[in-house]
C-alpha cells in the first residue's frame, strides 16, 4: 500500500505571463493542463503539482483507495460514520 492522501486532484490551464508566447495569440487554447493535488495540511490548504504522469496515477489510486475502500464493511456502518 502507498501513502494515502485526502484531497482533490485539480487541473490548471491557461495563459502564461510571457506576452510574446503563442498562448496569447487569438484562438489559441493556452497551455496544456497541469494536474495537482489540493489538500489540507495542519489546517492550511496546500497545492502541489505532479512532475510525471506516474505521480498523477499514484495519487489517483491513493485517493480512490481512501474514498472507496476501507470506509466500512456494511452500509449501516457507513451511515454511522456520517
Amino acid at each position: 500500500m502507498g501513502d494515502f492522501h485526502s484531497g482533490s486532484i485539480t487541473t490548471i490551464s491557461g495563459r502564461c505571463g510571457k506576452p510574446n508566447c503563442r498562448c496569447h495569440l487569438p484562438k489559441q487554447p493556452g497551455h496544456k493542463p497541469d494536474f495537482g493535488l489540493t489538500r489540507k495540511v495542519d489546517g492550511k490548504i496546500v497545492s502541489e503539482t505532479f512532475s510525471t504522469a506516474a505521480e498523477l496515477r499514484k495519487a489517483q489510486r491513493e485517493l480512490d483507495s481512501t474514498t472507496y475502500t476501507g470506509v466500512s464493511e456494511t452500509p449501516e456502518e457507513f451511515g454511522q460514520c456520517i
